[in-house]
């Protein structure tokens, strides 16, 4: 598996990475701005024709806005992770020790969390 961050904005290498892709995962934060800016990469997803999946990111734990945007990602018309990313410190502590989070906390909810997505992910890959 082989895993390439890119911008949206850098659309030539987005879009060669997207082509050779079997998967885009596409992580999102709860917020209007976030679903915004998501559909140029549904849109480029869909040009090269390949499978898309929304994954929301930095999700806090007690927020109506959160159900507000998952309702409104129907409008997207795209899968969207069943797994959710929380808003965790654990997170970036294990990025300043060179660490992922389940080296970093693993039986912490971070990790919990990474690795039901993880599974997910290699599902939809398959």
């Amino acid at each position: 598996m082989v895993i390439i961050d890119s911008p949206p904005h850098a659309e030539t290498e987005a879009k060669i990475a997207v082509r050779s892709a079997d998967l885009v995962v596409v992580p999102l934060q709860p917020s209007p701005m976030d679903l915004w800016a998501t559909k140029a990469t549904l849109d480029l997803a869909a040009g090269e024709k390949t499978a898309a999946l929304l994954v929301l990111n930095r999700v806090p734990q007690r927020a109506n806005l959160t159900e507000a945007m998952i309702a409104k990602l129907g409008d997207l018309d795209a899968k969207v992770a069943k797994s959710r990313l929380g808003n965790r410190v654990a997170l970036a502590a294990a990025l300043v020790e060179g660490l992922g989070v389940t080296e970093y906390q693993p039986g912490g909810s971070a990790a919990t969390e990474i690795k039901a997505l993880a599974a997910e992910v290699l599902k939809a890959a398959g």
